[in-house]
């Protein structure tokens, strides 16, 4: 099984309403051992080692690699956020480059160290030490994206911080780190500046989203909303919202790339926290989130509130409240008084003023459509995928009549009473009709009945016939064969 460590967010993080300690684990597809079938690298989470499984064309089943199993071993107590092969030395060989994340870590610990693997041949792999020239940060990283940046025919990758441990609420930020002749150099301050307050981000999707040849960049994550990062040429990356999406801000934990409508220009499908909610948030009245130390004990506090009537109320438990923030008792002495207070009523507009304010007014898993490398334009997906946060989305072609169609999957079951646990959906097969809309295909038709919190899903590419992998946490990696 894929499991998960034990972590629960909320016995730190008191105020927090929705666990951020369960996004999963890595996986990622290569032929590790020149045999031309692909191979999985299974990540594992903090204290369990990641695993390279060979894939084996006689029984069409995967087999765990034991020879190379030490070198993972020895990095078991990092959590195996995401991961991807490329060829980092150009032999032919596919090495393996693993991204360090968890929120359970402090920023500077070694567990959060990125790594990467050198792939020896036949599938056996050696860690490399002090690829990047100059090092970096350890930050907990979400997300690690290969692009050529500066088209010089070599790898670059984009890595992703989702938010700080222990600051949840302040901006993350993303990492360019460019390949250069003696490994790689962090090149983010030369040719990225945004990338340093890019806000809680969870995904980015390599994208020519104006079809001019070079490699943009369109990052989303929580309580945010699209960043467009315009690659000028390979002399740097500009920094924008996405034009016609700048009044969204969402949950989104996933973002992918099709051109779903068939115009040449390639659009977005984003994963968001879907319409299961008692309280639906909208611009009118949006979720707000406060980050500041409304005690002054020189510690943050997170305080996440809705919206009515203009004005906005605390979700959180009042015992947990009122533990984390003890003048909220001053204000409010017990639940009956503290049922009708607004946040003004309990800290004051000048603690507010003082805050970072995010909010959310959006919850929808959507199609973005791009008009033309000009203007964006949100299509939100049917029903069926609106009735879980979605983490996954797989862009493929499943009835061959050259469509993209999606297949989706989500939920989760780490969160408090007040907000509510989301596992109401199994994965879900959305067929495309070639105009940016899509249809809901029952499940009973697709035969896809996988539920648990999924969190990846690959296409298995080792036959003619279309393969899928899933990767749920804490149960075996499922496959299905589409017939």
């Amino acid at each position: 099984p894929v499991k998960q460590n034990d972590f629960i967010d909320f016995n730190r993080d008191r105020l927090l309403v929705d666990s951020y300690a369960n996004r999963g684990t890595a996986i990622a597809q290569a032929d590790v051992n020149g045999d031309g079938y692909k191979d999985l690298f299974i990540g594992g989470s903090a204290g369990i080692a990641g695993e390279i499984w060979i894939y084996n064309p006689q029984t069409k089943k995967y087999l765990k690699s034991e020879s190379t199993q030490k070198v993972f071993e020895a990095d078991a107590s990092s959590e195996d956020s995401d991961a991807v092969f490329f060829d980092y030395n150009e032999d032919g060989l596919m090495d393996l480059f693993v991204a360090s994340g968890s929120n359970i870590f402090s920023v500077g610990s070694y567990q959060l160290t990125n790594r990467l693997y050198l792939n020896q041949g036949n599938g056996n792999f050696l860690k490399s030490d002090n690829f990047v020239m100059g090092g970096t940060e350890n930050l907990p990283t979400y997300f690690v994206k290969t692009l050529d940046f500066n088209k010089d025919g070599k790898t670059d990758l984009l890595l992703g911080h989702s938010f700080i441990p222990f600051r949840f609420g302040q901006s993350g930020s993303m990492e360019l780190l460019m390949r250069v002749e003696e490994g790689f150099v962090n090149a983010t301050k030369q040719f990225a500046q945004g990338f340093e307050a890019a806000g809680m981000v969870t995904d980015a999707a390599i994208i020519d989203y104006d079809n001019d040849g070079d490699e943009d960049i369109i990052a989303t994550g929580y309580w945010m909303g699209f960043g467009l990062y315009e690659n000028r040429n390979g002399s740097y990356l500009k920094a924008t919202p996405l034009p016609g999406t700048e009044k969204l801000s969402g949950l989104y934990n996933a973002i992918e790339v099709a051109d779903v409508n068939q115009d040449s220009f390639m659009d977005l499908v984003v994963g968001n926290e879907g319409y299961n909610t008692l309280y639906p948030p909208s611009a009118e009245n949006p979720w707000v989130l406060y980050v500041g130390d409304f005690d002054s004990n020189m510690n943050e506090e997170q305080v996440l509130c809705i919206s009515k009537n203009g004005k906005e109320f605390p979700i959180a438990h009042y015992l947990d409240l009122a533990k984390q923030i003890p003048l909220v008792r001053k204000k409010a002495a017990g639940f009956n008084a503290y049922k009708s207070m607004s946040m003004v009523d309990l800290f004051g507009k000048e603690a507010l003023t003082k805050s970072k304010r995010l909010q959310v007014t959006d919850l929808s898993s959507a199609v973005i459509l791009n008009a033309s490398g000009k203007r964006f334009s949100i299509l939100p997906l049917p029903r069926e995928a609106q009735f879980t946060k979605i983490y996954s989305i797989l862009i493929t072609d499943y009835n061959s009549d050259t469509i993209p169609d999606l297949i989706i999957g989500g939920n989760s079951k780490l969160a408090k009473p007040e907000w509510g646990i989301q596992s109401a959906s199994c994965a879900v097969l959305l067929k495309g009709e070639g105009n940016g809309e899509f249809t809901g295909v029952s499940p009973y038709i697709a035969g896809l009945f996988e539920t648990g919190e999924i969190r990846q899903i690959l296409e298995e590419k080792n036959s003619d016939k279309i393969g899928l992998i899933f990767l749920i946490n804490n149960k075996p990696i499922k496959t299905y064969k589409v017939k």
